[in-house]
C-alpha cells in the first residue's frame, strides 16, 4: 500500500505541475493547524538472538504548518509534526502486555501542487516533503527486556488530501501522509546494551484547517 500511495502523489503532483496555473489565492501566506490520527508501523528488534517486531497501537496526531504560495498552483510548507505510540507486543517472544511507547516529532518542507476542479469548490493537491524526524524509544518492555534510546534522522513523506474553501480566508483540508525516515539506533537491555536499530514508518490521516493572511 505504501508504494501505491507514493506513485499516486507522484503522478498527481506532476499532473498539478503541467496543469495550467489556477487563479491567486486571496492571500499568498497561510497557516494551518492539523489533527488526525496515525499509525506507526511496527517497531523490528533484530539483535542477536532477537529477531521481531514490537507491536504499536494507533494514536492521535497533531502539528501546525506555515505555507508560501510560491508560483501557480505550488506552494510550500514548513510543517511540524508530533504523535506517540504505545507498546503492545512482542510477538516473536511471546511478550504481551509492554509498558513504554515510541515518540516521533517530525520537521518537514513540502512541496505542494494543488488545483482547482468544481469552479474552486474541490481543490485536490499532492506533494512530497524532506525534512528530519526526532524518535524516542521510551522504556519498551519489561522486567526483562527494555529497549531505550532516542535518535534524530532524515525523513522524507508522500501526501495526497482535498482542500475545500469556506471563505475566501478559511479552508478545510482531509490527507493521507506516508512518511519514512531513515535508521534511528536505540538499544535492547536492560543488563547488556545490544545496540540495534531500526527505520520508523509510519501512516497518518489529518483534518487541518487552513488559514489565510
Amino acid at each position: 500500500m505504501t508504494r501505491i500511495a507514493l506513485y499516486a502523489a507522484l503522478s498527481l503532483l506532476g499532473a498539478t505541475l503541467l496543469a495550467p496555473a489556477q487563479a491567486a489565492e486571496a492571500s499568498r501566506f497561510h497557516a494551518s493547524l492539523l489533527l488526525g490520527s496515525s499509525a506507526l508501523d511496527d517497531l523490528r528488534v533484530d539483535a542477536g538472538p532477537i529477531d521481531g517486531r514490537v507491536e504499536l497501537d494507533r494514536d492521535v496526531a497533531f502539528g501546525a504548518a506555515l505555507g508560501w504560495q510560491w508560483t501557480g498552483p505550488l506552494r510550500l510548507e514548513a510543517e511540524f509534526l508530533s504523535q506517540r505510540a504505545d507498546a503492545e507486543a512482542l510477538p516473536a517472544l511471546a511478550l504481551t502486555d509492554l509498558s513504554g511507547r515510541v515518540e516521533l516529532q517530525t520537521l518537514m518542507v513540502n512541496a505542494v501542487g494543488e488545483w482547482s476542479l468544481a469552479d474552486g469548490a474541490i481543490r485536490p493537491y499532492a506533494g512530497l516533503g524532506a525534512g528530519w524526524a526526532m524518535v524516542e524509544i521510551d522504556r519498551i518492555g519489561n522486567s526483562f527486556l527494555q529497549l531505550s534510546g532516542d535518535d534524530d534522522a532524515l525523513a522524507w513523506q508522500a501526501l495526497i488530501g482535498i482542500a475545500v474553501p469556506v471563505t475566501e480566508r478559511l479552508t478545510l483540508t482531509l490527507d493521507a501522509r506516508y512518511l519514512r525516515s531513515e535508521s534511528v539506533d536505540y538499544a535492547i537491555g536492560p543488563a547488556v546494551q545490544i545496540p540495534a536499530d531500526s527505520r520508523i514508518e509510519a501512516t497518518r490521516i489529518l483534518a487541518g484547517l487552513r488559514i489565510g493572511f
